[in-house]
């Protein structure tokens, strides 16, 4: 596992590597397909799986994002971009719109997943780390064919990225 913060053009990239014992084409379908997607991803889903496609995620409780797929070649790589539209209780920020990019590599055994995701508040990298930490292994319970048990983000697992991206001094 070779996760790191890096930082380009001014924003924070969080980049993270999953080994799945999976066939490349398993973990594709699992990030493409709306209801495959949102049986793994804290989100109900609407998309539409292709290049400049709207992606539409409901979390729940009033906050909804909005993006665009700005990468879709399958079964390596998909991209999209997300703003935030409705979020309940809290301000939206106009204009932050934050990108992720998954590319998928077959390896010896299964698929490697190399994870990129763009932000702005790079205090947050240890959050959305664990947040996708807890996505990826109920990922990994979906391919199994395992009930998907989405497990709470543990204050520890936040510790442990904080550390690892020396955000010591980041609130």
């Amino acid at each position: 596992m070779a996760d790191a913060l890096l930082t380009q053009e001014g924003r924070s990239i969080l980049r993270l590597q999953r080994s799945f014992p999976y066939r490349v084409e398993t973990v594709w379908g699992a990030l493409v397909n709306p209801q495959r997607l949102a049986q793994w991803y804290p989100a109900g889903v609407e998309m539409e799986a292709w290049l400049g496609g709207a992606i539409a995620l409901d979390y729940g409780h009033g906050t909804k994002t909005a993006g665009i797929i700005t990468a879709i070649d399958g079964p390596q790589l998909f991209g999209f971009t997300e703003q935030v539209v409705c979020a309940k209780g809290a301000p939206v920020r106009d204009g932050e719109l934050g990108e992720t990019r998954i590319e998928l590599h077959p390896e010896i055994g299964g698929t490697l997943m190399v994870f990129r995701q763009a932000f702005s508040d790079r205090s947050q990298a240890a959050t959305y780390a664990a947040g996708w930490q807890v996505c990826f292994d109920a990922l990994d319970q979906l391919l199994a064919g395992q009930p998907v048990a989405h497990a709470p983000v543990a204050a520890e697992m936040i510790t442990e990225y904080r550390k690892l991206f020396a955000l010591d001094g980041a609130q």
